[in-house]
């Protein structure tokens, strides 16, 4: 079944409904040419350059995060095979 498309408003009104309710989500790095993967359970914080951060724990400093600029997001990715 294809999935479909979020506007750019929807993307960003879920965006912002994820951070404020703190709800925990998945995020992966994948990078097919050099087999590198890296996958982070946790929540979204915005930092104080506007990335945004995904973390597993607030009071732990060298948790594993996932760290991105949303702004560079141009086309929607699938992953596979995580």
């Amino acid at each position: 079944m294809p999935s479909e498309s979020l506007s750019p408003q929807e993307a960003n009104d879920l965006l912002h409904k994820l951070i404020t309710e703190s709800t925990r989500i998945q995020g992966a790095f994948v990078s097919p040419v050099s087999g590198v993967r890296a996958v982070v359970w946790g929540v979204i914080r915005v930092s104080l350059t506007g990335l945004l951060n995904i973390v597993e724990r607030e009071d732990d400093t060298p948790s594993p995060i996932i760290c991105f600029d949303p702004s560079r997001a141009v086309l929607p990715v699938r992953c596979r095979n995580l």
